[in-house]
């Protein structure tokens, strides 16, 4: 499949997804202190353009993660590991940092203005915990079903096997079309969020983003050729819901 073909799929695809992320549930003044932990796949998103939605996590399996602060108008004091950063948002590079490792990340924020979420020292703070890890949650099977028939049940699965074609293991995404296993061809991939696409004759050139949530529930969002249509000109839109069996 050409760049510019799958570039409009990735667009018409992004086009029917209504959901979004949203911050945390948060009372104005812990919003204040508060910040996001991002999941910066190797290789960044900027193929997948506004498809990709953000992996937010405390969790990261790739290389880069950016902190990045919820409150405007304040003074920033970041301390990650033992390095000092000031800005709202910072992005690090972990590459090296040996596989569950535990990096404690605090922000302090301070506020020159009288304001009622702040103490009298003007000063907040809040400490999470970064992790890095090996561990990729979507390798595995998914029993679920497409939105628009509930009632026909099946089980989709993503495997890390051997690929002769490339001599390199690769990731096989079985069934997500009924009947259809194919390797991905670009991909891009963090600790809960993947988005990949397949070659145009591979799968009928599925293009996807997955999200997994905190209880291994798997919302597929893709597109492809319509395989009853020889012009390739009719794309058929679905939604897969599941959740991991093992």
């Amino acid at each position: 499949m050409k760049t510019l073909t799958k570039l409009y799929f990735i667009v018409i695809l992004f086009s029917i997804l209504c959901c979004c992320k949203k911050k945390p549930d948060a009372n104005p003044c812990q919003e204040i202190k508060d910040f996001s932990i991002e999941d910066v796949p190797d290789g960044g998103t900027a193929y997948w353009g506004t498809l990709w939605q953000k992996d937010l996590t405390d969790t990261i399996i790739g290389e880069n993660a950016t902190f990045t602060a919820f409150a405007d108008n304040v003074q920033y004091k970041w301390e990650i590991g033992t390095a000092t950063y000031y800005t709202k948002s910072v992005t690090l590079n972990f590459q090296g940092i040996p596989k569950s490792t535990v990096i404690p990340v605090k922000l302090i924020v301070k506020r020159k203005s009288n304001d009622p979420c702040f103490k009298n020292d003007s000063i907040d703070s809040s400490v999470r915990n970064l992790v890095i890890t090996n561990n990729f949650p979507f390798y595995g099977s998914f029993h679920g079903h497409y939105t628009d028939n509930p009632l026909d049940t099946f089980t989709i699965s993503f495997a890390n096997i051997y690929d002769s074609l490339t001599m390199s293991n690769q990731v096989f995404v079985n069934n997500l079309v009924k009947g259809c296993g194919s390797f991905w061809e670009t991909a891009s991939e963090a600790y809960k969020e993947i988005a990949f696409s397949m070659a145009s004759n591979e799968c009928h050139g599925i293009v996807a983003d997955a999200i997994m949530d905190l209880n291994n529930q798997i919302t597929i969002n893709f597109i492809y050729y319509d395989p009853n249509d020889p012009t390739y000109k009719t794309r058929i839109t679905k939604t897969f819901v599941g959740k991991k069996i093992y």
